[in-house]
């Protein structure tokens, strides 16, 4: 009995080999694969350079550097020495850090985190707790905030507590409601790993989880000389050729300032893979699983990763996107399998062909899906519906607007379709407020929060660098759409405003016609106030928009650092502009009282007064009139 046992044993771990044998030969194939993706990349210059590293949590069976650090110096990439800048993959380590204060006893995931800021706290008028959960799944319901993120050196960086007490975003929903990525809520996260362990965020990291892992080449600092030490992967624009953009440092580090190489970051997917460093395996679940989703079909966050399906297999994913730089982090569990990409250009097209390549190589699992519905009542999903991570208090609600919205639309099927950045989907319903793509079945449309038969709400997920990122997005009311704001509202009222100007110049021509016909051309006429204060009003407009509205929208890069102060003066034209119309209210009510003037000029010194009215009703709408530095 014995010896069948034996036997028996002998042969399950024969078998066991061959698999673990088989799918580390299928994950070569992988690997060669992608080695000739990226290949192909560098040759058709879709990056000047990138990394590609994929690891089981035994081995590194790939680690690579592709074409130039710096393109013009001919650097080429080093795998073992050149730095990249990761952008939001840094979010990882702000997650494991947190983690373990709380294995320490010095957080806890689901405590209110004002119990641990001393100095200042987060206005949260909601009854729900802001908890770290909800920092670590981007669920927090933060503004978003973009003006001031940056610094043009490394001594004007502000120390993180006190950056986040000056700048920190409000809460515009209670937490818990729905998904909203948050940079300053990572920021946050970072800042109680700060205040519960007594040591910097970067210092912290450096001691607790880089130095640990042998990552000795990752850092936080990019140096202000940076583009001109060899080690620094430069990043580029491609059009025509290769752009170079400057970089600069953030003041919030945990949100994703880190750099690193490919033999490093090969150590960190190793450690993943392997769950057994940093944290305990109860912890490392909770970065390997969905933690929070806007809705159970869609895909969610893990404490620090995107939870999403693929062909039936659940995988984890983080992406990083900095001016100049994209990268990726892909972890497939029950493959053991752990991929790194990073490239030094801001478009993703080859990310794209490598993660189709990667979707191509998976096994196709089984997956249940709900059955079709037919749902007739479609009208109440129709509309705009825009990002909701934007900042609903700030001139910064306007920056979001143009930003790729959604339009979803009705079929003559009784279907709904939805054109968002130049693409076309249809889907089909499953139940009463949740539709499921045509081409990928994966993916949904989830509406909720229906306001007078009118859905508000759309949760769904977009693909970046080839990989789902949820998001929400809010409807839009007709007067806020991209469409009214660039067609239909400076159609209207820049013609009615601009037109004043004309006045000056048929007084002019009158003038001359009755030098030589004195009874030509003589109606009755406003007094001369009205008129001095509208032209006053026209020149305060064209002004505005020359010297403020369109440069702000242009300069969204310069943004980053702070309000330009030549921007930020404008804030006193406002209101020189509401003192104006109101002049203009005044004089407009009296011109139809006395009957100044013809019936025509009247009717036009209304409408001018009402496209006054509906600018200011414009600048109001999107916070400009109560612009902050």
């Amino acid at each position: 009995m014995k010896n069948i046992y034996k036997y028996l044993s002998i042969v399950i771990f024969f078998f066991i080999f061959q698999a673990s044998v088989l799918a580390q030969t299928d994950q070569y194939s992988l690997a060669q694969q992608l080695d000739s993706v990226f290949t192909k990349g560098i040759e058709q210059q879709l990056t000047p350079g990138g990394l590609l590293v994929i690891a089981r949590a035994d081995s590194i069976l790939f680690s690579k550097g592709y074409g130039y650090a710096d393109v013009n110096n001919k650097i080429p990439v080093d795998a073992e020495k050149t730095l990249f800048q990761l952008g939001s993959i840094g979010k990882i380590f702000t997650a494991i850090a947190a983690l373990q204060m709380v294995e320490q006893g010095k957080l806890d995931l689901n405590h209110d985190i004002n119990q641990y800021l001393d100095t200042w706290k987060i206005n949260n008028p909601y009854n729900t707790p802001l908890t770290l959960t909800h920092l670590l799944t981007h669920s927090g319901g933060f503004d978003e905030r973009v003006i001031g993120y940056m610094a043009k050196r490394n001594d004007a960086i502000e120390p993180l507590n006190q950056h986040l007490s000056q700048r920190m975003p409000s809460l515009y929903q209670a937490p818990g409601k729905e998904i909203n990525y948050s940079n300053y809520g990572y920021g946050l996260a970072g800042l109680l790993v700060e205040k519960a362990s007594g040591q910097s965020f970067t210092t912290y990291v450096k001691q607790h989880i880089l130095e640990p892992l042998g990552m000795h080449q990752s850092t936080y600092q990019l140096p202000d000389d940076w583009n001109h030490a060899p080690q620094f992967a430069k990043g580029y624009r491609t059009r025509e050729t290769f752009e170079f953009i400057a970089s600069y440092p953030r003041h919030v580090p945990p949100a994703g300032s880190i750099l690193s190489t490919a033999s490093d970051m090969g150590k960190l997917l190793q450690a993943l893979l392997q769950k057994d460093s940093f944290i305990t395996r109860a912890h490392f679940d909770k970065i390997f699983q969905k933690q929070f989703a806007s809705h159970p079909l869609l895909t969610g966050y893990s404490l620090g990763f995107e939870a999403q399906t693929v062909k039936g297999n659940s995988i984890i994913s983080k992406g990083g996107s900095v001016p100049g730089f994209q990268s990726e982090i892909i972890i497939i569990p029950e493959l053991n399998l752990g991929i790194f990409i990073t490239i030094n250009t801001q478009t993703d097209n080859i990310l794209d062909s490598l993660a189709q390549a990667i979707k191509l190589w998976l096994p196709a699992r089984d997956i249940a899906f709900p059955a079709i519905i037919k749902n007739t009542d479609l009208e109440r999903f129709t509309g705009v519906y825009r990002n909701n991570r934007c900042n609903h208090n700030t001139v910064e609600d306007v920056l979001e607007l143009f930003q790729s919205p959604i339009n979803v639309n009705k079929t003559k099927d009784g279907k709904l379709s939805i054109v968002y950045n130049g693409h076309y989907f249809i889907y089909q319903a499953i139940n009463d407020s949740v539709f499921q793509q045509t081409e990928n079945p994966e993916r949904f449309l989830v509406f909720s929060n229906l306001d007078n038969n009118k859905a508000q709400s759309l949760y769904t997920s977009l693909e970046i660098n080839g990989w789902n990122l949820p998001v929400s997005y809010a409807r839009l009311d007709w007067y806020e759409t991209p469409r009214f704001i660039n067609d239909d509202f400076p159609a209207i009222v820049m013609p009615i405003i601009g037109a004043y100007f004309i006045i000056p110049i048929f007084w002019f021509f009158a003038w001359i016609l009755r030098k030589i016909k004195p009874n030509i051309l003589r109606i009755p006429r406003l007094k001369p106030i009205p008129h001095a204060v509208a032209l006053i009003f026209t020149g305060l407009f064209i002004w505005h928009l020359a010297g403020f509205f369109f440069p702000f929208l242009k300069r969204r890069e310069e943004l980053l650092f702070g309000m330009p102060q030549d921007l930020y003066i404008y804030k006193y034209l406002h209101w020189a502009m509401i003192g104006c119309i109101l002049f203009i209210l005044y004089y407009n009510i009296r011109i139809w009282v006395e009957k100044q003037s013809w019936i025509g000029m009247r009717i036009f010194y209304s409408l001018f007064t009402l496209a006054g009215i509906a600018y200011l009703l414009f600048l109001y709408r999107w916070h400009f009139l109560s612009m902050a530095n």
